[in-house]
């Protein structure tokens, strides 16, 4: 009977477990127990306490007894513990903001125009072309971001995600979203573990046919962000996945000044069963 390997962890730990299951190394060592840290899934006692590998993302104090330090207290002393990462980028998507009681995916641009009661036409055009101070400051939100993303990753052990995450994050979309990683930093995060476990790495034999939990949606970028920061992977008639259509920044843009005029804030609903591109 395999060891019991506890990944406590957010939407990122579904991914992770998706390739781990893909080494037949890890396989024959671990049956991972997957729980989602962010909704406060309960871990059930048995799991917590006979587990020998534990996986998890750093959760505070205010997460009681399923903060990290908590649980940490609670796993045999023969278990291996290991902090990954917790990847969260908003360099691609400066304006971002987590109000989803407003809408999903809210952006702070937009927001702030949608509340001077603008027409929605003037609203459109003033965001796309890039005519509001925030503009200004995409530069050194990406900066902050990603200086804030290394230091998370620093001293982890997980020095691939780390290197590939400063060199390439200018040369190729790394992220899906804010918090989704793409499919080139979800296999470094789970090739450094394995090598962290002593195993080897995921094989391109081992990675064939995988297709990334969270690739049907990739956040479109504005082109302007793209200008300002050389992202060549942007632009205004690139298309993005949107739940099984393709969109252009516009086109996403448009959408979101309908959910907002309508009231809708579920738009990943919106955008999945009812927007239709002409």
């Amino acid at each position: 009977m395999n060891d019991i390997c506890v990944l406590h962890a957010n939407c990122q730990g579904e991914v992770l477990k998706s390739l781990l299951d893909r080494s037949s190394e890890f396989t024959k060592k671990f049956t991972i127990h997957y729980y989602v840290n962010y909704t406060r899934e309960a871990i059930a006692p048995s799991d917590i306490e006979n587990c020998s590998l534990f996986l998890y993302q750093n959760l505070g104090p205010h997460f009681g007894d399923l903060s990290s330090a908590v649980l940490l207290s609670r796993i045999p002393q023969s278990c291996q513990a290991i902090r990954i990462p917790n990847l969260f980028f908003k360099g691609y998507w400066p304006f971002w903001m987590n109000d989803v009681k407003i809408i999903e995916f809210a952006d702070s641009v937009l927001e702030r125009l949608i509340a001077l009661k603008l027409d929605p036409q003037e609203i459109l055009r003033m965001y796309l072309s890039g005519a509001h101070p925030a503009f200004n400051t995409i530069r050194e939100t990406a900066k902050s971001s990603l200086a804030q993303d290394l230091e998370k990753l620093r001293d982890t052990g997980f020095s691939t995600v780390q290197s590939l995450f400063e060199s390439l994050w200018q040369k190729e979309q790394l992220f899906y979203t804010i918090n989704h990683p793409g499919l080139r930093l979800s296999v470094a995060v789970a090739n450094d573990l394995l090598r962290l476990l002593s195993l080897p790495r995921l094989n391109a034999r081992d990675l064939q046919g995988f297709v990334h939990p969270y690739a049907d949606f990739i956040h479109p970028i504005h082109p302007i962000v793209g200008t300002h920061l050389s992202l060549p992977f942007t632009g205004a008639a690139v298309t993005y996945p949107v739940y099984g259509k393709m969109m252009t920044h516009k086109n996403f843009v448009l959408a979101y000044l309908t959910c907002r005029l309508l009231n809708v804030s579920n738009f990943a609903a919106y955008l999945n069963q009812i927007y239709k591109i002409p």
